[in-house]
């Protein structure tokens, strides 16, 4: 489609070059050019209003849409806001609880340590207070309700009494000088073969401090047997006294750790004593070895069987190195 200046160019072109195209024909055409401008202009116009009206629907559409977007997300803004302002309130809330609870918690832990600690005084006074009595019970059982016990480790267990003087009476032995103080007469004992000579500890294992203290108890009873007289007074040797120098070297550097000097005769009665409790109990090996232990019927009264019998069963207790058995388990023994 042509334009319409193009067009009237054409019309004016062809009335000069034909000459006998009449002026009527020209205004004619050059009226329908103008008509057809005028239209064309017009419809030109009206689809440009359309358009623009188009446009202009479409873009307040999309900011109808736009702005109830808006409202939707601010809303949305708004309950959220809302929401977190409650679950803040909500948890300040509950922190402001759970702090409460937590301090009367922790007063209450505070009431329960002040007693827990209480009665562990209690129960430290309870046990010492036990553990006295077990001791006493353990010392009353062994001197009282023992007679094997008391005779076998009575002297070692009993501590010395006061200034230093055993409990039944005997002395250790002292200086010269001590005699000369004496209001009562005093007779020298000469030493011979009648007087008890100590025994010498030369061992090293728990078999020999037994029967070195078994050897020393011997030595003890017969000094007090001579000590019973009216005037004589023999004093037992003291057990650092009957210790060999080599023996007596080697426990004062390795086992007890300290000069000889600085050792009480208590310490040497601990150190025998300590081998009466054997670290190992084999009750199965002694069962086994007194499935030997029979009655000897071949004795004729009843006393002898049952001494005999008695005999055998300490023999084979001293065997096993479990002195303490009868002591410890009764019912077993």
């Amino acid at each position: 489609m042509s334009s319409p200046d193009h067009g009237s160019r054409d019309l004016a072109m062809e009335a000069l070059i034909s000459p006998r195209v009449r002026v009527e024909d020209v205004v004619v055409a050059q009226r329908q050019t103008r008509t057809f401008e005028s239209s064309l202009a017009r419809s030109l116009q009206t689809e440009s209003v359309q358009k623009v009206e188009q446009v202009a629907k479409k873009a307040e559409v999309v900011q109808q849409l736009t702005l109830e977007q808006l409202n939707r997300f601010q809303q949305q803004q708004e309950a959220l806001a809302a929401k977190t302002t409650e679950y803040l309130q909500q948890q300040y809330e509950n922190q402001v609880e759970l702090n409460t609870k937590q301090a009367a918690l922790s007063a209450q832990l505070e009431e329960q340590q002040k007693a827990l600690v209480q009665q562990y005084q209690l129960m430290r006074e309870a046990a010492e207070t036990v553990g006295h009595q077990g001791r006493q019970i353990e010392d009353l059982k062994e001197e009282v309700l023992s007679p094997r016990g008391q005779s076998r480790w009575g002297w070692f267990a009993r501590s010395t009494g006061q200034g230093g003087r055993e409990r039944d009476g005997d002395e250790p032995m002292v200086g010269g000088d001590a005699s000369e103080n004496r209001n009562e007469p005093t007779i020298t004992v000469a030493t011979g073969s009648n007087m008890p000579v100590p025994p010498v500890y030369r061992g090293s294992t728990k078999r020999e401090k037994k029967a070195f203290m078994d050897s020393y108890l011997i030595y003890k009873r017969r000094v007090t047997a001579l000590n019973q007289g009216a005037y004589g007074r023999v004093f037992v040797m003291p057990l650092s006294a009957c210790i060999e120098h080599r023996t007596l070297i080697r426990i004062c550097m390795y086992e007890l750790g300290k000069p000889e000097s600085e050792i009480t005769e208590g310490d040497w009665k601990a150190y025998f004593l300590a081998a009466r409790r054997p670290e190992v109990q084999d009750h199965a090996r002694l069962a086994q070895a007194m499935r030997s232990l029979s009655m000897n019927t071949t004795l004729p009264d009843a006393e002898s069987r049952v001494m005999k019998l008695v005999t055998d069963f300490n023999e084979i207790l001293d065997a096993q190195d479990m002195d303490d058995f009868p002591l410890e388990e009764l019912k077993m023994a």
